[in-house]
């Protein structure tokens, strides 16, 4: 009865609504109605069906047995009914299917084809979207990253999902293989997938997938080490977060040197329960996000270090410490070789086998020139103390010149010199004596000395008669001024004598000078002569 009156107030609403449209235009209000009509109209429909379910008769033995003023109970048994009868009906059409004979498997197959298909039409639907797909590296290590599905491959004999494969393009390529290949995307890519030095896909199973990640930006934090891809390059490298600035940008180490991008070129650090791939790890050998490169470097360095300490054991050790004079200094020199690779205890160089001991220092002389200063050390002959050593160089020079000097003195006394022969022999000469034997001592002297010389003579000569002319005037100047005054005459006689020693040797000069010139002349005479 309750279901009766529902439908008959169902109808009214109905009614009412009808009535309402008829006079309603065009716009939001209209289009509320009539989703509303519909509404009503489906709960009227449903309501109908129930009525229909009830009025049907359920066996006489199980409503005889409820009482007659619970009709909750009559209509629960009413459902129960309803869904034994629906039971029924199912293990009917169970026998039925059992009873066809199993040659005929046409249908089944069509359902097969059908389930393919819809799995494919799946699978074809993932293209374009992002997942998390493993990379196995040069070390073999297997590492997580952010890709693109790209392609689908399925096998013929679909038997199992491991046969799915899928291929991805990494959005955060660590290494050049990585790299999707622009040309691939453009479909103009020349080389096939061996050749190409770009991915043209990374095939993967369908099983290795992992749902994507969305990078969350609030866990960065300066100190951090992060995934960033560098300015003009398209690999992504670990690095050291430094800074954030205000504008999207932040600060991260690269190569000794410190480097602005913007946040967009950044990936942060992964939750360890959701990804295993990033580890954020003081030590970059167990960082899964570091580039190859990388890992091959600290691999070779922590080996290369290993034989070094092997180097150091076998070998003998110094007397004296590598530095030991930086106690007196800040240590620099140490720290420096520290950072270039050097390990205490090894000797210098690539293979540890350079030298252990230090380097003395060694005092050079102050101004001098290097080559001076290797001049020393070979003279030294080991000896550290180059000073020393110059300062003995030094007193030999002074004895070999002081040697040279008198040996030099020694051989001008020993040499008689023809023009001072020449000289003497005409100045101490009386005008009016006649000495023969001086006379052919200076001839054949002559005879001996070179043109140059005669000529260097006679210069010296033309020198002397000059001054001996310029004395004779101003002997006579004072004669004359001696008689204006009445001088003495013991002073105007000493004047006397001397004009008349200058007029002596002004006559010998001049005399020597006419010898020189008559050689000069013989020997001219004897050129032309024999030029014929």
């Amino acid at each position: 009865k309750s279901l009766s009156d529902s439908i008959e107030v169902y109808k009214a609403q109905l009614t009412q609504i009808t009535e309402t449209l008829k006079v309603t235009p065009l716009g939001g209000d209209r289009d509320n109605l009539i989703s509303l009509k519909n509404d009503i109209e489906e709960l009227l429909k449903l309501t109908e069906d129930n009525i229909n379910s009830l009025q049907d008769e359920p066996p006489k033995n199980e409503l005889s047995d409820l009482p007659d003023d619970d009709p909750f109970s009559k209509e629960y048994a009413l459902f129960k009914a309803e869904l034994e009868s629906l039971d029924s009906e199912s293990n009917t059409e169970t026998n039925r299917d059992e009873a066809i004979p199993s040659t005929d498997k046409v249908e089944d197959v069509d359902l097969e084809e059908e389930d393919e298909t819809c799995l494919q039409d799946e699978l074809q639907s993932l293209i374009g979207t992002k997942s998390r797909a493993p990379y196995a590296d040069k070390s073999g290590s297997v590492t997580y990253y952010n890709a693109l599905i790209s392609g689908i491959e399925m096998a013929e004999n679909l038997s199992d999902i491991e046969h799915i494969k899928v291929k991805v393009l990494f959005i955060n390529p660590t290494e050049k293989k990585m790299i999707p290949c622009p040309y691939f995307l453009d479909d103009k890519c020349k080389f096939n997938e061996e050749d190409c030095n770009f991915s043209h896909g990374y095939v993967v199973s369908f099983d290795q997938l992992k749902e994507y990640v969305e990078p969350d930006f609030k866990r960065l934090k300066p100190g951090c080490r992060v995934l960033a891809k560098m300015p003009n390059s398209n690999i992504w490298i670990s690095t050291v977060l430094e800074d954030i600035g205000n504008n999207d940008t932040c600060v991260v180490k690269h190569e000794r040197a410190f480097v602005d991008i913007p946040l967009h070129d950044v990936l942060p650090p992964m939750d360890d329960a959701e990804d295993d791939g990033f580890k954020v790890d003081e030590d970059d050998v167990q960082n899964d996000y570091m580039d190859n490169d990388d890992v091959d470097l600290v691999l070779a360095r922590q080996r290369h270090n290993e034989a070094m300490i092997d180097i150091s054991l076998t070998r003998e050790q110094p007397t004296h410490k590598l530095g030991q004079w930086e106690q007196f200094t800040k240590g620099i020199g140490s720290k420096l070789m520290a950072k270039m690779g050097y390990i205490v205890g090894t000797g210098l160089g690539k293979s540890g086998e350079g030298i252990l001991q230090p380097v003395e220092p060694v005092i050079l002389p102050a101004g001098k020139s290097l080559d001076h200063c290797m001049n020393l050390k070979e003279a030294a002959g080991g000896s550290s103390n180059l000073l020393t050593v110059e300062k003995m160089q030094k007193k030999l020079a002074a004895k070999v010149i002081a040697r040279s000097k008198r040996q030099y003195i020694r051989q001008k006394k020993q040499e008689k010199d023809v023009f001072h022969v020449i000289n003497t022999t005409i100045r101490t000469a009386v005008p009016g004596t006649s000495n023969n034997s001086n006379a052919k001592d200076i001839s054949k002297h002559l005879t001996t000395v070179s043109d140059r010389q005669l000529n260097v003579e006679r210069f010296k000569l033309a020198e002397s008669i000059k001054q001996s002319e310029r004395n004779i005037k101003m002997l006579k100047r004072s004669i004359q001024s001696m008689d204006s005054r009445k001088t003495e005459l013991n002073v105007q006689k000493n004047v006397a004598a001397r004009l008349e020693s200058q007029q002596r040797v002004l006559v010998a000069l001049k005399s020597s000078d006419n010898k020189l010139q008559r050689e000069q002349l013989r020997r001219d005479n004897k050129k032309k002569m024999s030029v014929f």
